[in-house]
Order: C-alpha cells, then structure tokens, then sequence
C-alpha cells in the first residue's frame, strides 16, 4: 500500500501543492537481517535504548526523541536502513520533499483587508 497526499498552501485551492508525502504500509523486505555495515550494532543498541528508554534516553529531561541525518550518493543503502529501522520500531516511514515544501512563514494567517 502507497499513500500519496498533498497539501495546498495556506488554503488556496488554486495553489501549488506546498508538501507532498507517501506513507508505505509496513512490509517485511527490509530488516537488519539483511542488512550489512560496519555500525549496525551501535544503531541497533541506540534503537534498543531508544525503544526502552535505557542509556541516554533514560536521564530525566533528555529529550525522547531520536533523529537521524543519512547522506551519501544513490545506492549506498540509505532507505534500506529507514526501512528497516521502520520495521524494527514498528512505525511508518512519512516522505517530504524539502524541494517542494514552504516555511510556514510564508504563509499570513492574518486575515486579508
């Protein structure tokens, strides 16, 4: 299952879609089992602390949250590791592009005289 959605901006019908998205349904083709790198355990043991608030995810005040910036040419296995961090933590992948998306500043949410 592939969702597409868009959003207009600031209510205008008539407007380019300011985000654009795809949800992908869970799906069972990608796990760390078949996955290979040389900092698999280190992620693994951040998504284990991460899901069991143990580590650094236990200090009071630490915010539970856990961002993660992959770069690297095409091919090199980054939305294998999404995926498959996806199926481990049992949560949806949500797809923006930053090529088609608008700061919330530009849109006024003052009414119009």
């Amino acid at each position: 299952m592939v969702e597409t959605a868009t959003s207009s901006s600031c209510g205008d019908d008539n407007a380019t879609p300011a985000v654009a998205y795809k949800r992908y349904a869970l799906g069972e083709e990608k796990t760390f089992d078949n996955l290979f790198f040389e900092e698999k355990q280190q992620v693994l043991q951040l998504l284990g602390n991460f899901e069991s608030r143990t580590g650094k995810f236990a200090i009071k005040g630490f915010p539970y949250n856990l961002d993660l910036l992959l770069h690297g040419p095409p091919g090199t296995g980054k939305t294998s590791l999404i995926k498959a961090i996806a199926q481990y933590t049992k949560r949806h992948v949500l797809t923006i592009s930053s090529a088609r998306s608008r700061p919330t500043s530009s849109c006024s949410t003052r009414p119009s005289t």
